[in-house]
């Protein structure tokens, strides 16, 4: 494990230091308490085999044995809290760090990222990452401290027995870190392939009506047993590996215990050893085993961590966008060009045009022309491979928008509309009615408190761009972009939806992509695409003297 991923390992421990020192001492304690049993029963054995013994020494010793008993349950309890709650408010933290890096990604990175990656990051792999920060902290202090005092006692009670099972302890610590990287690999292989079961349960779930409407459940079920297969087999290969290595260290500590009492019964025959003695002998035996028995569980635990902590850092190392979307009424391309990451294909190509605050512009071009993409290119989710980008405005300026397939949550409708700002009901509904969206709220049994169903699948395509349109002009924008606002309505809420657009005061700016011609006419100006490039641009008068494309699309 290199330095540097050591230090980031360890970082989510910075906050929580009161906690991790509460867990350090809980280790400690109950590392003390498990070492003070075996020389109590040594000692409580030992008395017993003189034949008289000291009846107040007994009892003390007996009670002594009963106290430490009870100090390591309580240990134990407060081990686990102060475990849970440093494990826990970690998992917090980095399930907060990765949605947050998510959705600073720029647009065109995070479309990479196939469907259910995310939610495989903060379900699987955060979860066993987090784990090393909890109960496992306490239980490698435990560990380590219980095998340091565990040597120290096995020397004071006998050092030539001592030496007889120290090449079995050196053994049982050797095997897991020199198959250290083998673990590695084996564990980044399990969350590789649960990943991938997450994300194809996911592409089913989202895509079930596609499935069933091609009657192709059988494709999805195929596609999904064939990432469940690989699981499997990763799972197996793992577990396996790591039972063997358990049994290996568990026949360190077989053999160890049939040298002492080979060994320590022939001293005790010769009165060189006390009974009492190598029964404590014994049983500090199996406390300086547990850790090395432990130490294969540790590290399986500690590297399959490390491998879902290496997936996460891949993930927080894209490179986030750097700036927040900006905010403008006017803006101006000069030669701008875009194409998406790891394509050699031109999407727009040397677009040059201005749009000034207060008009009216309407996107036209047949399918696959390159609207959407110039509306998000504009809007600041794209930044252009090539050319100028100049925003005019202020930071003041606010710009909303409405894109074709507008994502409702699954929350309040209050909340869907607001996104967390405080605005009266009596507002909401006075701005809806102007995009006959109050309709939509009244039919609802608990209207602006109803819930929405999963991406709004309670309401149609044209509720939800209605919707939409609300939400953006709650807003009071300086800006409004529309990528299609009327496809999918009728024509009726299509023209009253148009209208409204229209009527906005004169200072909100409004860039709209329509394949309704008879829309485009009402624009200030309009920008003709074809095949990513701006062929033509003017007003409905302008374009139709000319004759050219635009003209063609009436005709």
């Amino acid at each position: 494990m290199k330095v540097s991923n050591v230090g980031r390992i360890l970082s989510p421990l910075r906050k929580e230091k009161m906690l991790v020192f509460g867990s350090i001492i809980a280790g400690i304690l109950a590392a003390v308490l498990n070492l003070s049993r075996p020389i109590l029963i040594g000692a409580i054995i030992g008395e017993l085999a003189d034949g008289k013994p000291d009846d107040t020494r007994f009892i003390w010793l007996v009670s002594f044995f009963v106290c430490s008993w009870v100090l390591t349950w309580a240990v134990s309890i407060i081990a686990n809290y102060v475990g849970t709650k440093t494990n826990q408010n970690i998992l917090k933290s980095l399930r907060m760090q990765v949605l947050h890096h998510f959705l600073r990604l720029a647009p065109v990175e995070s479309e990479r990222i196939s469907a259910g990656r995310v939610e495989a990051y903060i379900t699987s792999d955060l979860p066993v990452w987090a784990r090393l920060y909890g109960p496992l902290l306490a239980e490698s202090v435990h560990s380590l401290a219980q095998f340091i005092g565990a040597m120290i006692a096995l020397s004071h009670l006998d050092s030539r027995l001592t030496l007889w099972i120290a090449p079995f302890l050196l053994l049982g610590f050797f095997i897991p870190f020199t198959t250290s990287q083998y673990f590695v690999t084996l564990n980044r292989h399990v969350q590789y392939a649960l990943s991938h079961v997450l994300e194809k349960s996911t592409d089913t779930i989202h895509g079930f009506r596609d499935l069933i409407s091609f009657r192709a459940e059988n494709w999805a079920l195929e596609r999904y047993q064939s990432v469940c297969s690989i699981s499997y087999r990763t799972e197996v290969k793992r577990d396996v590996t790591q039972g063997l290595f358990q049994i290996i260290g568990a026949s360190m500590e077989v053999i160890s215990y049939l040298l002492v009492l080979i060994v320590g019964g022939r001293l005790v025959v010769i009165n060189e050893l006390g009974i009492g003695d190598l029964v404590s002998f014994l049983g500090t035996i199996e406390l300086i085993f547990f850790p090395v028995r432990y130490a294969n569980d540790l590290f399986g635990t500690v590297l399959q961590s490390y491998a879902a902590a290496k997936r996460i850092w891949e993930f927080l190392d894209r490179e986030k966008m750097r700036r927040q979307l900006p905010q403008f009424n006017g803006i101006k391309l000069k030669s701008v060009n875009f194409k998406y990451l790891g394509s050699n294909k031109q999407v727009l190509t040397d677009i040059t045009c201005s749009i000034e605050k207060g008009k009216l512009v309407a996107v036209v071009g047949k399918s696959g022309s390159g609207k959407s993409t110039l509306l998000q290119l504009m809007a600041g989710l794209y930044s252009n491979t090539g050319g100028e980008v100049e925003y005019l405005g202020d930071d003041r300026v606010s710009t909303a928008y409405v894109w074709q397939d507008p994502f409702l949550f699954n929350d309040l409708l209050y909340d869907n509309l607001t996104f967390g700002k405080a605005i009266p009901m009596d507002e909401i509904k006075k701005v809806a009615s102007s995009v006959n969206a109050d309709t939509i709220i009244a039919n609802l049994k608990e209207q602006l408190l109803s819930h929405v169903q999963r991406n709004g699948s309670n309401f149609s395509g044209g509720e939800r761009r209605r919707l939409a349109l609300t939400r953006a002009l709650l807003s009071r924008p300086g800006c409004l972009i529309l990528d299609e606002p009327t496809a999918g309505l009728d024509d009726e809420n299509a023209k009253m939806v148009w209208d409204v657009i229209e009527s906005l005061w004169s200072r909100v700016t409004r860039i709209i992509s329509t394949h309704r011609l008879e829309e485009a006419k009402k624009a200030d100006f309009i920008l003709v695409l074809q095949n990513g490039k701006l062929i033509e641009s003017g007003s409905h008068h302008e374009l139709m003297v000319k004759e050219g494309y635009y003209a063609s699309m009436f005709y």
